[in-house]
């Protein structure tokens, strides 16, 4: 029966019951010359000019792309906030409009309604006017039928 409670045994200690610990292999590193330019290479590095100076205008392009797509929603964004502000001005001149409009009504109800009275007030006086006349007709004949009836 194996002691499975048994302490593994201490790698820190100095004592002499610590475990010699197996060395590491050592790996030899060859120093290897580079490698000789071949007579492709010049080919290859014209490509990789060729290639990174295509890369360099497709990113030139979706940069220009980037910016003109920014400035035509900025300008659209702008010319939308134009339109805005021009109905609103519009909505705000017919509702003074309109708010003249009925002021203007007021007024002339208003002028109506004292126009009205006025010519209320007008007829009575006639009224009252004619009667006075009537009255002073009637007096007047009969101070000529008096004095007719004297002479």
């Amino acid at each position: 029966m194996i002691d499975c409670l048994q302490d593994p045994p201490s790698l820190i200690s100095n004592d002499d019951e610590t475990p010699d610990l197996p060395r590491r292999p050592q790996t030899a590193k060859p120093a290897a010359p580079p490698p000789a330019p071949s007579p492709t290479a010049g080919i290859d590095i014209d490509e990789q000019r060729r290639a990174l100076e295509e890369y360099e205008r497709a990113q030139a392009a979706l940069v220009a792309k980037r910016e003109a797509e920014a400035r035509r929603l900025k300008e659209q964004q702008e010319a939308q906030e134009r339109e805005f502000a021009e109905q609103q001005r519009q909505q705000q001149m017919r509702e003074r409009e309109a708010q003249e409009q009925l002021e203007r009504q007021l007024r002339e109800q208003q002028m109506m309604g004292m126009n009205q009275g006025r010519i209320a007030e007008l007829e009575r006086e006639i009224l009252g006017l004619r009667g006075q006349w009537e009255r002073d007709q009637m007096m007047l004949e009969r101070y000529d039928n008096v004095s007719r009836a004297s002479h």
